[in-house]
Order: C-alpha cells, then sequence, then structure tokens
C-alpha cells in the first residue's frame, strides 16, 4: 500500500485531512487549521506534490494477514542529504493499537488515538526520563483535556491508562519497535527500511492479532510523522526531541491500517485432528498449514517445537507416531517418510557499511584510496546495508569457534584471565574474508560490542545446526582448520575449539601444539574445567560449542550474600537462542543479548558483575549482527543472507528457491517411503545450495491404526500439493522455502498412496479358543475435540526493495513474507520453547556446566 502526505488517492483509512476535517484529539476540538500557519505552510511546502522532491509518500510493503515479521517501508521525497550532512528532516514511524471503545480496542476504528502509539523510548534519551512523549510545549494542548500533563499516557489495550510516572512499565528501548529517524541519505529524497509489525505476544500493550478471552484487536496502525527539526523541536522536551504525538505534529502525520492474523484459533467441526511434533524448520510451515488444513480440508492440526533428536526419540520409543524430521530415525523403527518442506541453514547478516576515514567532501583520512572519486563513492555508500557478503566453510568455523577478538578489551578481567583472546583480529579485518570480499577493501568494522567477532546461534539441537557442521566437515579447510591447522595467513582455531588432531597439517603438528598448549596454560580457567580435554565435531551436547575456558572473578563473599556477585562464565557474555526464529529476530533488530564484564572491582558493579547489554535496536547506519538462522525465518525478517564458496572462492551460491531445488536434485536415491540424503560434496559450480535440508514427516507403522494411517494421509495430501504453492494466505507455502521438487513430490505422492492403503499386521490368535476377552485395540493418541492452536512467538533473549520470490535473496535484501505461530498443540513443548527464549541469559548466567 502506498501512502501519500497529502492523501491524494490514499485508501479510506489511511486518509489524514489536511483542512478543518481533521480534528485534533485531546485540544478541545481543535483541527488542523488551527496548527500554527508556519509550521502548516512548512510542512506544505516541503512534503506537497508541489516540492522539489515530488512530495512524501511511503509504501508499506504488507498491510494484511500480518503477525510478527519485518515489513519495507520505501519513501520517497523525504529531503535530508545535502552532500554530507542530514538537513533535519526524518520521519519517526511507531505502530499503534488503533482507537479505544469504552477503553478496549475499537474495531470499527477509523483512526490511531495518539495514547495506544508504542513510541518515545526508542532514542538514547535516559529510560527514566518524563519527557519522551513531551506534548505540554504544544499551545494546542494547553485548551485541551491534557492540559495539565507534561506526556502524552500510555493506554494500554486493556484500558490501563499510564502517566509519565507509569509509562516505563509498559514501553522499554529493549522491546520496542519504533525507528526513532528515519532519514534519507540519497540526493534524490528516497529511503527504504525495514519495520518489525509486533503481535500481541512481542507487545501485549498493543495487543495487536485477535486472542481469544482478551483484550485485542485484528486491527492496527502503523503511523510516521514526518519531523522538520527546525520547525518541531520547538514543541520538544527541553534537549529539543520532539514528539510525533505531539498535536502539531501528529496533524502532520501519514498513516496505514495493519490487519493482523488471528493470534490463536481453533477448528470446529474437523473430520479429523492430528497432533504432530518435531523439526523447527516445519514450525514456520505450519503456522501458515495448519488454518489452511481447517479451512480448506477440514482437518483440525496442532504441532509442537522440539529438538530433532527428541523428535525422533519419540518416534522410536512409540511415544508419538507422527513427527517431521530431516534425517530418518533408526534402522529399527518402521516408517513411512513424506516429504514436506525445503529449507536451508542460512546466515543472516545486519550490517551496515562504515567507509573508512572521515569525509567532508574535499579530503579523507589516510585510508589508502587511490583518488577522490573513489572516496566518494565509497562515501556515498555510508550506511547503507551490506547484502553482498560471501563466506566460506573455515570463515564460518573461525565464527563459531570465537578465534576472533573476545568482546573486552585489554585489562579487564576477561583480558587479564585469556590475553592471548584480545587479538584485535574480527571477521573484516581476516585476509581471507577480504578474498572473498573485495568490495569490503574500505570497509572498517565498529567498535560496538556487537562487532562481527562471531554468529549469534541457537541452543536448540537441531538437524538445521547438524547440517552446517556436515558442510564445515566435509570441507578440507574447514575440517583441518578445526583440527588446529593455520590457515594461508597463520591464523589457527581458539586452542579451546581445536580438535588438536592436526590432521592436515601433520608435518608441523608438533610446532602448533607447542603455540597451543602455550595459549591454554597462559588461560586462568574456572575450576574443575577439563583442560586436557579435546573438542570433537560435530557437537555432542549442543547445537553449537561453548567452552567456558574462562570466568570473571568473583566479588565479595558467599556469606554476605547482599554483596556478593558470583563468576560469569563465557555462555554469560555469549549466550545463545531458543531457536532459529530467534536468531533471525535478534538478525533483524540488530539487538544481540550480548552482555559486558563489569570491570569496577570496588563495588561498582553491583548489583551485578555480569552487565548485560540492554539497549535498543541499533539504529540505521551502525549495525553489525550476523547469525545462523534457515531460509524461511531469513524471509520472515528480511534478512539479507550470505552467499556460500568452495574453498578457491569461485563458486559462491546464495539460498533462493532455485539453488535448494538443484541441491535437492543432487540428494541420493531412496526406496519408496525413504529418506533421501544430501552428497558429501555440494555441487557449487552446478548452483546447489550447499546448507539444504528436507523436512520429512514420519509416520511410525509399529502401532499405526487405517484410521490414523488415512488422517494422516489427508493432511499430507494437502501440504504437499495446495501447501506448496508459494503466497502469504493462509494454507500457501510461505516465502523462504522452495517448493517440492517434481521427485520429491513423486515421493511424497508415493508415500501419500502408502498411507491411505495401510493395513496393519496381522496379530497371532491364540493358541487355544477360551472364554476370554479380546485384546483391547490400540488407540492412536489422545487428542482434544479441537485443536486450538495457542500462537508463541520466540523472542530473543533480550526481551528484545524486496523481491517477491520464495527464498531468502544471497546478496540483496530477503522478499516479505508474514509470521506464523511457531508452536501449537502440546503445552509442555510450548513451554519450553518460551522459557528457551525468554530466559536464556538468566539461565546461561546460572550454567555450571564447565565443559562438553
Amino acid at each position: 500500500m502506498t501512502v501519500h502526505w497529502n492523501a491524494d488517492g490514499n485508501p479510506g483509512t489511511s486518509i489524514v485531512p489536511r483542512d478543518a476535517s481533521q480534528v485534533l484529539p485531546f485540544t478541545g476540538g481543535k483541527t488542523y487549521d488551527d496548527v500554527r500557519p508556519q509550521v502548516n505552510e512548512a510542512y506544505a511546502q516541503t512534503f506537497n506534490p508541489e516540492s522539489p522532491l515530488g512530495g512524501l509518500s511511503m509504501t508499506v510493503s504488507q498491510t494484511t494477514n500480518l503477525v510478527n515479521q519485518a515489513v519495507t517501508l520505501d519513501v520517497t521525497g523525504l529531503p535530508g542529504f545535502d552532500g554530507v550532512n542530514a538537513a533535519g528532516v526524518y520521519l519517526q514511524v511507531f505502530q499503534c493499537w488503533g482507537a479505544p471503545l469504552d477503553g478496549k480496542p475499537d474495531p470499527a476504528a477509523t483512526n490511531p488515538d495518539p495514547r495506544t502509539c508504542q513510541t518515545g523510548v526508542g532514542t538514547d534519551r535516559p529510560i527514566d526520563s518524563p519527557d519522551y512523549r513531551t506534548i505540554n510545549r504544544d499551545p494546542l494542548v494547553k485548551t485541551g483535556e491534557l492540559a495539565d500533563q507534561q506526556v502524552m499516557p500510555f493506554l494500554t489495550a486493556a484500558g490501563v491508562e499510564a502517566g509519565a510516572e507509569e509509562i516505563d512499565a509498559h514501553l522499554n528501548r529493549a522491546t520496542t519497535n519504533e525507528i526513532p529517524r528515519l532519514v534519507s541519505s540519497n540526493a534524490d529524497g528516497t529511503a527504504s527500511r525495514t519495520f518489525e509489525v509486533q503481535t500481541g505476544i512481542e507487545a501485549p500493550d498493543l495487543a495487536c492479532g485477535l486472542q481469544p478471552d482478551a483484550p485485542s484487536s485484528q486491527n492496527c496502525w502503523l503511523v510516521a510523522v514526518p519531523i522538520i527539526s527546525s520547525v518541531a523541536n520547538r514543541f520538544g522536551a527541553s534537549n529539543g526531541w520532539p514528539s510525533g504525538l505531539t498535536p502539531s505534529l501528529w496533524a502532520q502525520r501519514m498513516q496505514v491500517r495493519l490487519g493482523f492474523q488471528d493470534v490463536a484459533s481453533g477448528c470446529e467441526g474437523g473430520n479429523s485432528r492430528i497432533l504432530a511434533a518435531g523439526s523447527e524448520l516445519a514450525t514456520y510451515a505450519m503456522s501458515s498449514w495448519v488454518p489452511g488444513l481447517c479451512g480448506q480440508a477440514k482437518i483440525a492440526t496442532g504441532y509442537t517445537q522440539l529438538s530433532d533428536d527428541q523428535a525422533r526419540r519419540q518416534l522410536e520409543s512409540g511415544a508419538n507416531d507422527f513427527i517431521f524430521t530431516s534425517q530418518a530415525a533408526s534402522a529399527s523403527t518402521a516408517a513411512i517418510y513424506t516429504p514436506s518442506a525445503v529449507a536451508g541453514t542460512v546466515i543472516g547478516l545486519t550490517i551496515d557499511y562504515r567507509p573508512c576515514g572521515f569525509y567532508d567532501g574535499e579530503t579523507v583520512e589516510h585510508c589508502g584510496y587511490p583518488d577522490r572519486a573513489t572516496a566518494e563513492a565509497e562515501w556515498a555508500k555510508a550506511g547503507q546495508p551490506i547484502t553482498d557478503l560471501r563466506l566460506n566453510a573455515r570463515l564460518v568455523a573461525k565464527l563459531l569457534t570465537q578465534t576472533y577478538q573476545v568482546d573486552s578489551p585489554p585489562g579487564t578481567d576477561i583480558g587479564q584471565k585469556a590475553p592471548w583472546a584480545i587479538n584485535g583480529m574480527k571477521l573484516e579485518l581476516d585476509p581471507e574474508f577480504l578474498a572473498l570480499n573485495p568490495q569490503l577493501k574500505y570497509h572498517v568494522p565498529y567498535t560496538r560490542a556487537s562487532a562481527l567477532t562471531r554468529l549469534e546461534t541457537e541452543g536448540l539441537k537441531s538437524d538445521a545446526a547438524a547440517r552446517l557442521w556436515a558442510w564445515i566437515l566435509g570441507d578440507a579447510d574447514g575440517k583441518s582448520f578445526l583440527n588446529g591447522c593455520p590457515d594461508a595467513d597463520g591464523i589457527t582455531v581458539n586452542p579451546w575449539y581445536s580438535t588438536r588432531s592436526y590432521d592436515g597439517c601433520q608435518a608441523d603438528a608438533a610446532r602448533l601444539e607447542v603455540a597451543a598448549a602455550a595459549k591454554r596454560d597462559a588461560t586462568v580457567t574456572p575450576t574443575g574445567f577439563a583442560r586436557d580435554k579435546a573438542a570433537s565435531y560435530p557437537p555432542s551436547a549442543s547445537a553449537y560449542p561453548q567452552s567456558l575456558f574462562a570466568e570473571s572473578t568473583p566479588v565479595g563473599s558467599p556469606d554476605s550474600p547482599e554483596s556478593y556477585v558470583g563468576p560469569a562464565t563465557m555462555v554469560d557474555l555469549y549466550p545463545s537462542y531458543a531457536d532459529q526464529a530467534a536468531t533471525a529476530r535478534v538478525g533483524f533488530r540488530s539487538q544481540p543479548s550480548r552482555g559486558s564484564w563489569c570491570t569496577n572491582l570496588d563495588g561498582g558493579c553491583f548489583p551485578s558483575r555480569w552487565k548485560p547489554t540492554v539497549d535498543l535496536t541499533a539504529t540505521q547506519g551502525t549495525r553489525t549482527t550476523i547469525v545462523v538462522t534457515d531460509s524461511a525465518n531469513a524471509a520472515r525478517y528480511q534478512l539479507p543472507t550470505a552467499t556460500l564458496c568452495d574453498d578457491a572462492g569461485t563458486h559462491c551460491v546464495g539460498a533462493t528457491s532455485q539453488s535448494l531445488q538443484k541441491a535437492v536434485d543432487a540428494f541420493g536415491q531412496a526406496a519408496p517411503g525413504a529418506v533421501r540424503t544430501a552428497p558429501a560434496v555440494p555441487d557449487y559450480a552446478g548452483g546447489a545450495y550447499p546448507l539444504t535440508n528436507v523436512v520429512y514427516a514420519a509416520a511410525g507403522t509399529a502401532k499405526l491404526t487405517t484410521t490414523q494411517a488415512a488422517a494422516y494421509a489427508g493432511m499430507l495430501d494437502f501440504i504437499t500439493t495446495t501447501g506448496q504453492t508459494p503466497g502469504q494466505q493462509t494454507g500457501q507455502l510461505k516465502p523462504g522455502f522452495a517448493p517440492l521438487t517434481a521427485t520429491l513430490s513423486a515421493d511424497a505422492a508415493a508415500s501419500v498412496a502408502a498411507l491411505r492403503s495401510f493395513q496393519p499386521a496381522a496379530t497371532t490368535k491364540p493358541a487355544a479358543a477360551t472364554a476370554a476377552k479380546p485384546a483391547a485395540v490400540t488407540a492412536g493418541p489422545v487428542v482434544p475435540k479441537t485443536v486450538a492452536p495457542p500462537a508463541a512467538s520466540v523472542a530473543a533473549p533480550t526481551t528484545p526493495s524486496p523481491a517477491s520470490t520464495a527464498a531468502p535473496v544471497a546478496g540483496g535484501i530477503t522478499p516479505i513474507t508474514e509470521v506464523g505461530f511457531p508452536q501449537f498443540g502440546l503445552v509442555g513443548g510450548l513451554a519450553a520453547a518460551l522459557g528457551a527464549g525468554l530466559f536464556a541469559p538468566l539461565l546461561a548466567r546460572r550454567r555450571k556446566a564447565l565443559d562438553e
């Protein structure tokens, strides 16, 4: 949807009149015409179609069928670039839950209410300052209902109104989705930015998306208020920060109504009721298929995300006879496997380009630019997202093993305990990285804590992670690096992550082991740490290794708990996330749950020696986060994804629908109803994406009844046919997944036919006829009469121009998509996933496992 500042051609719900028909809330009936003439004139001259840039407009990439996801805002006509510096014109963008009716959301609302907007905390102002929603400097307020209030109160969807003293309990800079300043850095006045729309799960006070038995609304609002600093700052607080909620500025807003999917729904009257569990790769697909199965096939389905290993163990033990997995269960487990989804493990990135030096239009600091034209070309890219990153297996191995600099400066506690870890090396400075990415020759790393020294990863042990390790271990350079062998520039793995086999460099094994042992000996390790235990790959105890080779020094005495601060480990500094949906969101927000170790040993660190970084989403232009996620969740949050290269860097492949399908075509042969396996060596030259996964529905046949088999067949028939049509509507295949190939479709049809014709094995009759009662028939899993899928959007532990294709585009912005509800059905799985996502930092601080 495209909306214009002058409202010409806008949909009815997005018309903001620039005349007396726009009545301004809380002003005692004042209208747009009562705003100071010089304000309205300045806005009209800047944003009307007759302005030099042709008028202000904003295109929102998706406005219906929304859940927690990213949408793209493409803006034109936003002056703010004078060749070097911003000219003080920008947009404040935020989400509102609408307008109230008797204190609750009004489904028929035609305009948002400024009290319902999640804004005012996304800046760097003190969080406890009451002036972040200042309105009392606007003369229009003095005659209205809020004349005695300094700030615009916040009204929650539950009808609770919070004033200046209570707002902080509801609005948090770590969870807000507002964009405080959307600026144009282009001379033509264009800008593009992704925006996270939030449901009632991520923002309960907004309550967007209908929920049963709770105040909520199917419709919410995206509001963009243009700010002309020279005009608007007069309405701001003492520090000059204007609020878009000020009536005179609210009068200048653009608005777009957002339609959300229901956060939870049931399936009354379904012909079959099925509970399934398993792979996180199927979770996001299920958020579309579950309502599609209900509405189109009358099948009620619930889905619970589990680790792949756990799901297979349930299938093997008979505790669950219907799971989703990317690998076959044990050979002794009889099952019919149906290919259902194709996705890939990807490296998602949110990195803004930062050219070397300082360019003032005339000179550049010493950065090796060959000429002024080169400097100007580099600085024209300043602040723009990097979308063409290339990585190989060894670079990814480095990022997963804390080989680059630990994010603590020399002289701090960690620097003293592991001095070799303060090595000054970051991904952007690695010669191997620069050889693959010459376009980033003049890009310099940021100094903030989220610099690219490691990948943000999930804690859930998954087949997606196993596929990544298989790729690294199948690559000669990647495997030898994990074994302790140096790269061409002498960079070696963090010694605590080395297998110490030196396979691949045996001739230098003795010398390399002496150097590695010296680093290990120089490390002050925690008590009980297994110093002599070498690493093994793939990791056996977790998705990704986390070596606790160093910890902070305790402060105080346990006998005085009020002043005692216990040790923090490397896991506290680098916590994992619940799953790949969480890492994708962290990447999108560029808001890793990175902590820092307080260095004041005189008591200034209390109450905690470990200081978590709780901050607002990083400002565009300074973002630098890189994550392991999956192609569907990358599409969900519009994360650009890295292309993966062979060792020579000759062939690089990104995760697209076509490259995922090409990889599947190279999978090995399999008997009907069995699992195809990926080749050991990826076909980079053929354009096959090396980290492709096929998700299979596995129906265990040991206790399967004909009724259950028929129900599973009906469900899978829908998923593997209608459910493979790419699109945004319920029942369709979400962007980021590739449709089943012809081969996999044939496999699926054969498996569905096998389930439809399934007959349980005949039971043995008793040896002698007696009057004994017949044995009871084994029933299928117990399911509720109506399966209502409760919604859960896995949050990051901190709290926290797209192409419309079917998979994230490497080297470009990932396509738009909607977000589903990651957990359905089984309460235990839902609680476990939510607990892991929301409380990972707290749990990590208490973890005392010393090494896997």
